[in-house]
């Protein structure tokens, strides 16, 4: 069985390193907004979907939604 210091070493290391990948994705994001502006693209907010944005048409047109 683990002592308790390793555990919270090991939990320290994994809490570290998920900070690290959402520092990353976050970076990531600003730099592809960045390459968007940068060669005259952009975007508004009525062109941003969320993720459960045309499911219901999909589905419509599948089956019968009322």
């Amino acid at each position: 069985m683990a002592d308790y210091a390793s555990v919270l070493t090991a939990q320290t290391a994994r809490l570290s390193a998920e900070i690290t990948a959402v520092n990353l994705q976050s970076q990531r994001l600003v730099a592809s907004a960045g390459l968007i502006d940068a060669v005259g693209g952009g975007w508004n907010s009525r062109s941003l979907r969320g993720p459960n944005d045309g499911v219901k048409e999909s589905l419509s047109s599948t089956v019968h939604v009322r």
